[in-house]
């Protein structure tokens, strides 16, 4: 479901088979007041780079201004 909010950028844009998007909207909302969002996201970010053949932190970052 948050790989498919994110997609759209809809939060009520919704597959049929999921909930009323008042209870997904409440479960997104209280993920991030809980920083659930963050840590899913860098995990899955960590895998990802893992199965890349990376180390799973990157070595360095890019600052644009």
């Amino acid at each position: 479901m948050i790989r498919h909010m994110t997609r759209t950028g809809g939060g009520r844009q919704i597959p049929k088979d999921f909930p009323p998007w008042q209870t997904v909207y409440w479960w997104s909302r209280r993920f991030v007041q809980l920083t659930l969002f963050c840590m899913i996201c860098n995990i899955a970010g960590m895998l990802d780079r893992e199965r890349g053949g990376r180390e799973a932190s990157p070595s360095a970052g890019i600052i644009e201004s």
